[in-house]
């Protein structure tokens, strides 16, 4: 049990020191993980005589429950520090200007025939243009758009 008591130690410790998102992965990783420390903890319950057999898997338990709460409370501080970081980086100006509101817009039909109306309104100015420029100055017809 000695070593039970020796891991968490350990564990602890290094949980402790890391100081950062991927620092915490890397623990999670080394003590969780599918190799980790504690599963193997876990599995050698199968291997200590039947007399201690009941508390060493207690104990192994309730260590494991123990660092999953640790774990969980460090990576929420983790979270609230980096969060007020970014807000004291990040400060809201309320004096700027908000968002524009995006106002609505045509309908797709009425695109379509803005469109259409146009390239129509080119060819006649075109055809427009062919016809007269001999003859006269060319009198250019405006789209309605």
């Amino acid at each position: 049990m000695s070593d039970l008591a020796e891991l968490e130690k350990q564990a602890l410790a290094e949980l402790n020191s890391s100081s950062d998102e991927t620092g915490l992965r890397a623990w999670h990783s080394k003590y969780f993980g599918k190799h980790g420390a504690i599963p193997a903890a876990v599995k050698k319950v199968s291997e200590v005589p039947p007399a201690e057999r009941r508390a060493y898997g207690q104990e192994a338990n309730r260590i494991k429950e123990g660092l999953i709460k640790a774990y969980e409370e460090r990576q929420q501080k983790q979270s609230e520090t980096q969060l007020a970081r970014e807000l004291q980086s990040d400060a809201l100006d309320v004096t700027l200007p908000g968002r524009p509101i995006r106002r609505g817009r045509l309908h797709v039909a009425t695109q379509d025939m803005r469109r259409i109306t146009a390239i129509f309104a080119d060819i006649a100015n075109l055809t427009a243009r062919l016809i007269r420029r001999d003859t006269a100055p060319a009198i250019p017809i405006t789209s309605p758009m």
